[in-house]
């Protein structure tokens, strides 16, 4: 029987795979490019302190011990001392490409922001479609789309 101890820290271990789930190579990629990660252009973003996220440990089936968050970082925070919602793709997760999780995870985030009514701001940096998901990718797509549309009058949207 495990312990809650245990439990927990198994959780924090995964939580802290997830701050970087691309790994070193990952992290050497990004900085040689110069640009920052998803986390740091949220962080950038919200107030201080304030960036809740959402997600972190989703992955697609058999990831295996890598992947997580499958693309995206999600979340909500306040910019201003006013609520917002906001993603930032991760390029060192399958090039930050849209698949079923991605596209679970963000969709939530727009359902969440349209009954705030708070702004959704995506910082877009993608491969696009994730090719080897085929129509699964393309239907996620389209979903986030039509939550763009639902989103129309009731929440700004900026990417």
């Amino acid at each position: 029987m495990e312990t809650t101890a245990a439990k927990l820290a198994d959780l924090r271990e995964k939580l802290e795979l997830a701050k970087e789930p691309g790994g070193d190579a990952a992290v050497a990629k990004r900085a040689k490019k110069g640009i920052l990660s998803p986390r740091a252009r949220l962080e950038l973003l919200f107030d201080p302190g304030t960036f809740v996220e959402v997600g972190a440990l989703a992955k697609m089936p058999g990831a295996g011990d890598t992947g997580y968050g499958d693309g995206v970082v999600t979340g909500h925070g306040m910019v201003n001392g006013r609520p917002v919602a906001a993603f930032s793709h991760d390029q060192t997760v399958m090039g930050g490409t849209v698949g079923e999780m991605f596209g679970r995870k963000v969709s939530a985030l727009m359902e969440w922001a349209g009954k705030l009514g708070c702004p959704m701001v995506g910082i877009n940096d993608s491969a696009g479609a994730r090719i080897q998901d085929a129509v699964t990718s393309l239907a996620w797509y389209a979903e986030m789309g039509r939550r763009n549309d639902l989103l129309s009058g009731l929440s700004p949207q900026v990417s």
